[in-house]
């Protein structure tokens, strides 16, 4: 039979070790300026892509969120309304996201970089989530998407665990800004970017056109 500190053990040696380091949610009661967010967010070759889709009780033609130190990572934002692209501004610690019809119904794409470290013994992935734009609460949905087929979380937060992916739900408060940072194996098989060339093209009405030659080493597997 097991004693506890070997079921520990095994728990804790999982491919994915989930740890929430910092997890700054501050909960709120929705109100009728709310709006609903589901953000796919999927663990890539060295950077975190993360898709919000949004609905909005009335027609808008901007949101602003709350950046905070995920400056530093993030690589470009935009705006996806229909088949159109809108590149998003950033100033100071606040991401613009403007397009030209007002519509309830908008997607926005970030992707972020060094977002990860590497040693001999784990992967270190941070997510920068920005959970609900300035001027609105929101009800919001977080699919993590891992490239691993085992996960085991190691928190104290209510999540939802399939398996290969985190999902949870939260009431969050206007302009919220949450991190969650995850422990991977180094096993993990999870190329890193080496080099990236972006080229990106401004349209008219500030829509972009991005160009990507990414060259990749394998860190894992």
């Amino acid at each position: 039979m097991m004693s506890n500190n070997s079921k520990l053990m095994v728990v804790t040696s999982t491919l994915l070790t989930i740890l929430i380091l910092q997890l700054t949610i501050v909960y709120g009661n929705p109100s009728n300026n709310s709006v609903q967010i589901t953000k796919e967010v999927y663990i890539k070759e060295g950077y975190i892509e993360i898709i919000s889709h949004i609905s909005a009780p009335s027609d808008l033609a901007l949101l602003k969120f709350n950046l905070s130190r995920a400056k530093n990572m993030l690589l470009l934002a935009y705006a996806e309304i229909g088949e159109e692209k809108y590149s998003a501004t950033v100033s100071g610690t606040t991401l613009t996201f403007k397009w030209g019809k007002p519509t309830t119904k908008i997607t926005l794409v970030e992707v972020y970089v060094n977002t990860m470290t590497y040693s001999e013994k784990s992967i270190n992935v941070t997510i920068p989530l920005l959970l609900s734009p300035e001027g609105f609460s929101a009800n919001t949905t977080v699919y993590i998407k891992a490239p691993t087929t085992r996960i085991q979380p190691i928190t104290q937060f209510q999540y939802n665990v399939s398996s290969d992916r985190i999902y949870f739900n939260v009431e969050v408060e206007p302009a919220n800004y949450t991190e969650l940072d995850l422990l991977m194996s180094p096993d993990t098989p999870l190329p890193k970017i080496e080099n990236l060339h972006r080229t990106i093209i401004i349209k008219e009405n500030n829509k972009a056109l991005f160009i990507d030659n990414i060259t990749l080493v394998n860190i894992g597997g």
